[in-house]
């Protein structure tokens, strides 16, 4: 993974009863490119707090400074469908 050069986000909880955080904290230090790892209290597909989405948020105008209300209004509409849904948008998860 150190020849990947695109930002990385990696979200993870020690309260995760599906992927442990340590696999996420293995990718992180493995990872090439800009990277950030964000720690969460919520188990794998609970809803995440506002808070938490802030710090993906925060990574995301990090990314592109030209254009942050792009990246804004991508993550505020995720957010609104993680709401009203309970689940991300883009999750590969179905219930």
């Amino acid at each position: 993974m150190r020849h990947i050069k695109v930002p990385g986000l990696f979200v993870t909880s020690q309260n995760d009863n599906f992927v442990h955080y340590s696999h996420s904290e293995v990718l992180y230090k493995e990872y090439g490119g800009r990277k950030e790892l964000i720690y969460i209290e919520k188990d794998h597909n609970q809803v995440r707090k506002d808070e938490d989405l802030q710090e993906v948020l925060e990574f995301i105008r990090g990314l592109n400074e030209e254009h942050p209300k792009a990246w804004e209004a991508v993550l505020l509409n995720n957010l609104a469908y993680h709401r009203k849904f309970g689940k991300s948008i883009y999750s590969l998860h179905t219930s």
